[in-house]
């Protein structure tokens, strides 16, 4: 180790520590909740780094850094766009390309993938809930627009992207490149996996809650009370794609009564979504199934059952 770097990991240790005591003292001598307060913490610890950081520093990719971070502590969902990101993603949004099959969240410093649509070409590549993408099309996820990466993930069909993802199967990243291709997405299923005993069990499998699957779940649990189920298993595993409301119209059928779920804002009113008895079909006990991959309509769904005293929640089941 020579002399000139020695010093470099000593001055840039010994800035941090100033920069962290400075912050905490700072914080403490003003109320917690004034976010006038707390911007000119970040002022000066901004400053402080301009000026004594043991090399001129990228301001624009440190205030960058900054605004994903404040972001990703809120909502892994939420995305900062630039302005020329902004542009390139209203004119690409919406124009119905072909798609690798992933939805995404921020996860610490790159981006997770929270779920893959059966069929597609992330499934075909043995992506999973969890998994890391460290990089697409050889550009670095860290601090990368959630918008915007799911933007590079589409393209015209038969088009190829390359990713770099870390896997627990793997301890090195592992090189992957997928097709494009019109996502085809599976219906809701339905059927008997017990007609044997005192209780027969009915299986429906909500792979998504897109627009029209909640009329499918109906349909399938008439089915199903006709073939005799006396009990039924909801599975919402993996199940991620679909508008929030579904996820209150699939409550409904499990529910004649009560609070399915609310939105409230910091200028809006609470607003709450409860049950009707005309939109529900059954009465029969319900389990749900969900783990990591359960989100958007269907974890809205899931919670709430989760919440009646009618049914039991599993979580983490292997498919």
């Amino acid at each position: 180790m020579t002399r000139r770097f020695q010093y470099a990991v000593v001055a840039s240790s010994t800035l941090l520590v100033l920069v962290l005591v400075f912050g905490a003292v700072t914080a403490r001598s003003a109320p917690a909740d004034e976010p006038y307060v707390q911007l000119g913490v970040f002022s000066d610890v901004l400053t402080k780094i301009k000026v004594d950081y043991v090399e001129e520093p990228d301001l624009k990719a440190v205030t960058l850094g900054a605004i994903n971070g404040m972001l990703e502590s809120i909502d892994p969902f939420a995305s900062y766009l630039n302005a020329d990101q902004y542009k390139q993603y209203q004119a690409e949004h919406g124009k119905g390309k072909a798609d690798v099959g992933l939805y995404l969240s921020r996860g610490p410093g790159y981006l997770r993938i929270v779920n893959v649509v059966p069929g597609s070409a992330g499934e075909k590549a043995r992506l999973n809930t969890g998994d890391v993408i460290e990089s697409i099309n050889k550009v670095s996820t860290r601090d990368m627009p959630l918008a915007f990466a799911e933007m590079l993930l589409q393209g015209e069909p038969g088009s190829s992207v390359d990713m770099s993802v870390l896997t627990p199967r793997q301890s090195d990243p592992e090189n992957i490149k997928l097709t494009r291709a019109p996502l085809v997405y599976p219906q809701v299923t339905g059927r008997m996996i017990t007609d044997q005993g005192p209780a027969p069990v009915g299986l429906i499998v909500a792979p998504t809650l897109r627009s029209g699957q909640v009329a499918l779940v109906r349909q399938k649990v008439q089915d199903l009370e006709k073939q005799g189920a006396k009990k039924l298993i909801l599975d919402l595993r993996f199940s991620a794609l679909g508008p929030p409301e579904e996820g209150v119209a699939l409550a409904n059928l499990f529910m004649d009564n009560g609070l399915i779920t609310y939105t409230m804002g910091q200028k809006s009113r609470r607003m709450d979504f409860n049950a009707s008895a005309a939109n529900a079909v059954t009465k029969l006990p319900l389990v749900v199934l969900m783990n990591a991959g359960t989100a958007g309509p269907a974890e809205v769904a899931a919670n709430a059952r989760c919440s009646s005293h009618q049914m039991r929640c599993r979580g983490e089941f292997p498919r």
